[in-house]
């Protein structure tokens, strides 16, 4: 131990205890996972569902289309206000959590009693609302665990 003086064992403790404590704080990570998820989400809004897991969303009934056609033209499924987007992509009625070991990002949007995007996830048969879920796919996981391994 003659080459390691106080000076330099305080300063290596000092370093061990800043690499703990990053290896146990991963917010910098999630933040960036953050942004990935966002912008996959808005790439699904564009895209009707196309880019999500489990393909393109279903259609609108032919009654909605044409009154979604009336009133909001040109614009794709789940898009006539641009709310629910916006709620889920960080805008308003964005919840959006991030702490050392978790990221929560949730729609706070309702309608009514229900949930937009819940009511979406899932859909609601007896109201003839299809389930059209915004799933990430492989690739956008893939893209998650690259942020992961390049952390630092």
């Amino acid at each position: 131990m003659d080459g390691i003086t106080a000076t330099g064992e305080r300063a290596a403790l000092n370093s061990l205890e800043i690499l703990v404590a990053e290896l146990e704080d991963f917010t910098p990570v999630l933040e960036r996972t953050r942004d990935l998820i966002f912008e996959w989400v808005g790439t699904a809004f564009d895209t009707g569902g196309a880019t999500t897991a489990g393909g393109p969303w279903a259609a609108l009934s032919p009654r909605y289309r044409a009154w979604k056609d009336a009133h909001f033209p040109g614009r794709p499924v789940l898009s006539a206000s641009e709310a629910l987007r916006h709620s889920l992509t960080g805008g308003e009625n964005c919840r959006v959590e991030i702490g050392p070991d978790h990221l929560l990002i949730e729609s706070t949007l309702m309608v009514g009693p229900w949930n937009l995007s819940g009511l979406h996830e899932t859909g609601a048969p007896n109201a003839k609302v299809p389930a059209r879920p915004i799933d990430l796919p492989e690739v956008t996981i893939e893209q998650i665990r690259e942020q992961f391994e390049a952390r630092k």
